[in-house]
């Protein structure tokens, strides 16, 4: 998890009441910073307010004056960290940025994003998988911010179907994402758990196997010999 950041929490969140002073902003983030802590590393059902209250240092009386619930505090982290997501993504996924690029860089760097947040963010996706299983809530934003990712990688393929020999590739964007996020989710998950996944995040090799299987849907040729680590940015706080 990265150093605490005024900038990493949306406190203007419809899930809590957002704070007027400077010295209760800092206990929201205090219990926002522990309450995230501790559902990526013990879970949100082994988590409770008393629980978070002890790792923040603030009272469980000041903390439901903010939040409702435990769940409006999952709310605002997911929340928070969509946020961010979506801001970063305007700026890596701009057309300028991609203009020069070829549909084969374009798929491997979707491929690259997906390995790049599963290796950074572990904790905090795998706590979104899991809550979106069960939380209609987590579930909504996290449909939300794929269909937005999916609709960026769309977008900057849209010029290059001369280079590609699929005859849809909005579908094969969509077909390549969930891929993507279901094989990495699950690997994460297993990570987590302390099982044994067949392969493992930090595994090159994993990757180019999937920048492979991704290129030859989309029918473009195997690059990857060329391809260069891109320089994604983590995201400010997280």
């Amino acid at each position: 998890m990265g150093s605490p950041s005024a900038s990493k929490w949306n406190l203007e969140s419809e899930w809590l009441v957002p704070p007027q002073q400077a010295r209760s902003r800092k206990s929201m983030e205090a219990v926002l910073n522990a309450a995230e802590e501790l559902f990526t590393s013990h879970g949100y059902d082994n988590t409770s307010i008393a629980d978070i209250g002890a790792r923040s240092g603030v009272s469980t009386g000041s903390i439901y004056s903010r939040f409702p619930d435990k769940d409006a505090i999952l709310q605002v982290i997911h929340d928070s960290f969509s946020k961010a997501l979506t801001d970063a993504s305007a700026d890596a996924f701009s057309p300028e940025t991609w203009r020069t690029a070829s549909a084969a860089h374009i798929v491997m760097a979707m491929v690259d994003r997906f390995f790049f947040a599963y290796r950074t963010y572990p904790g905090i996706l795998c706590l979104i998988e899991r809550q979106r299983l069960v939380n209609p809530a987590v579930e909504e934003r996290a449909r939300k911010w794929n269909n937005l990712s999916i609709a960026k990688f769309q977008a900057l393929l849209a010029d290059h179907a001369s280079e590609m020999s699929c005859a849809d590739t909005d579908r094969a964007v969509t077909v390549v994402h969930y891929l993507l996020h279901q094989t990495l989710a699950m690997t994460a998950l297993f990570e987590q758990e302390q099982a044994a996944p067949p392969f493992r995040l930090d595994d090159n090799r994993f990757e180019r196997d999937m920048m492979e299987v991704a290129l030859r849907y989309f029918g473009l040729p195997d690059d990857t010999t060329g391809w260069r680590r891109h320089p994604w940015q983590r995201l400010p706080g997280w």
